[in-house]
């Protein structure tokens, strides 16, 4: 790696090489809440984000691998038409995700959607159904990455220089209430710095500039949005909000 100062070593963490069709860092948390949800005797997983979730795919796709089905609440998409079929969309529609389109709301009603829609799909399937919070943020899915530490520590790093991209200080708040949950007295200010200024554009957004001219992945591709919507397609279970049995909060 150029420009690395003399004295100075760079370690990366490669848990893009954990399955990349699971998404990297994500399966951490989900071997533990999937452990939670075979436990419980789950026949179905419900869990939210938007179009472009990674998360969303990583569930979809470990569902599929344990014979559990998925269930997906889509943000900020009303109708059917808008959906469309392009990258982790056409992943998680790909693996026969049952999706629940959730127009846009503030995020603390969008979390309740996703939570509500457990108790949904179980009394319409009669099977229970395990609820994975938005991006999988729970206590539980914590004590993924207080392994991660353990790992780095039997690897002989020294983990008590270790930054934090990408979390914001709007998160922060919400970083510091799960470490109390788990029975921690620090808090995000106490363990880590917070970088920010590299999303960009914005999440899932990809500038021109960043692709580059001739390496568009073939997920974005137009024509697959009339393959997926073909009648009797498998990924094609999308459903609009089901307001009369859930309300519709904002």
């Amino acid at each position: 790696m150029p420009g690395v100062p003399e004295g100075f070593q760079v370690f990366i963490k490669r848990d893009d090489l954990t399955g990349t069709e699971l998404s990297g860092n994500k399966v951490r948390m989900l071997q533990i809440l999937f452990a939670e949800a075979l436990k419980q005797g789950a026949r179905h997983v419900v869990t939210g984000g938007g179009p472009q979730s990674g998360h969303c795919r990583a569930v979809a796709l470990t569902c599929r691998q344990l014979g559990l089905t998925p269930h997906v609440v889509v943000y900020g998409v009303s109708k059917k038409a808008e959906l469309g079929a392009k990258g982790n969309t056409l992943l998680y529609r790909m693996a026969g995700s049952e999706l629940y389109l959730s127009p846009p709301c503030s995020y603390g009603a969008f979390k309740q959607r996703v939570c509500s829609m457990a108790g949904y799909i179980s009394a319409k399937y009669q099977e229970p159904c395990y609820c994975i919070p938005v991006g999988g943020a729970t206590a539980s899915g914590m004590f993924a990455f207080i392994s991660l530490f353990q790992e780095l520590i039997d690897q002989w790093l020294d983990t008590s220089h270790m930054t934090a991209a990408e979390i914001g200080e709007k998160l922060t708040p919400y970083v510091d209430r799960m470490l109390s949950d788990i029975g921690l007295s620090v808090g995000t200010d106490d363990i880590m710095d917070i970088v920010e200024g590299y999303i960009g554009e914005g999440y899932g957004t990809a500038s021109d500039e960043l692709l580059g001219n001739g390496h568009r992945l073939s997920l974005r591709m137009p024509h697959m949005d009339r393959v997926v919507n073909l009648p009797g397609n498998h990924a094609n279970n999308i459903n609009e909000w089901p307001e009369r049995d859930i309300p519709l909060d904002q």
